[in-house]
Formats: structure tokens, C-alpha cells, sequence
């Protein structure tokens, strides 16, 4: 079995390493400070393709895949932001509705989280408890 990255994988590595290095880590203390990433670069990160790589280009994806979203994800966190979580997100949430939701759910919010004009978050609201067990 074969583990090296494809050349396309490589490409996409190069891709948003650089990304990365010019958009994201100059600002990376402002993002800090600010505790969001500002929408202007939401929408860059939209255009290179980094929002929907897990969804079918039916429904305004790349198709590409998630290992190449760990790809991405890996090269962003370089920035020391938590960019890469977007990312991750906006892959991961609108791959569960392209799996499990009906057509009229993946045609209204597909495409937005794709484009970059919408992102998906998940809010946790449960009460957590923790039990130690005895040994």
C-alpha cells in the first residue's frame, strides 16, 4: 500500500501553505485579540476552495475529499490560530447534511457554507457531568 501524498496533495499543501503565510499569519495576533477571523478572510479562504472540499461540486464543492481537508487544516494551523477550525468545520457539518439531510436541506445550505457567505458551528448547551469510577 502506497502512503505518499499524490502530487495533487502536495499542490494542495503548497497551496495553502502559502495562503497561510501571506493572509493568515500576519494578522494572526489580531485574530487572537479579536477572538474571530475577519470576513474578508472567511471569503478568501472560500475563494481558494478551502470551504467544501468534502461535498460534491453538485452542490458547489470540490469533491476533493478529507484526508485533503486534514491537508489543509494541518498547513493553516501553522498560523497558531484557530483558522484551521473553519476550515474543518465548514467541511465536516455540510458533510453530514450532503450524507443524512433531504434534497430541499442540501440545496438551501450547501452552497452558502461552499461559497463562504454562510459557516456552520456547533453549540453545545447540555449540562456536563463527569463520574470517576471506583477501582
Amino acid at each position: 500500500m502506497d502512503f505518499d501524498l499524490t502530487e495533487e496533495q502536495l499542490l494542495l499543501q503548497a497551496t495553502v501553505k502559502a495562503f497561510n503565510e501571506r493572509e493568515i499569519t500576519p494578522i494572526a495576533e489580531q485574530i487572537d485579540q479579536e477572538g474571530r477571523l475577519p470576513d474578508n478572510l472567511i471569503m478568501k479562504m472560500a475563494k481558494i476552495g478551502l470551504f467544501g472540499m468534502t461535498i460534491d461540486e453538485l452542490y458547489g464543492g470540490t469533491g476533493i475529499g478529507h484526508l485533503n481537508c486534514i491537508l489543509a487544516c494541518e498547513r493553516i494551523s501553522y498560523s497558531g490560530t484557530g483558522a484551521w477550525w473553519l476550515v474543518g468545520f465548514n467541511d465536516s457539518i455540510p458533510a453530514c447534511i450532503a450524507k443524512f439531510g433531504s434534497e430541499e436541506i442540501k440545496e438551501r445550505y450547501l452552497r452558502p457554507l461552499c461559497d463562504g457567505i454562510a459557516y456552520g458551528s456547533i453549540q453545545f448547551t447540555e449540562k456536563i457531568q463527569v463520574r470517576i469510577l471506583e477501582h
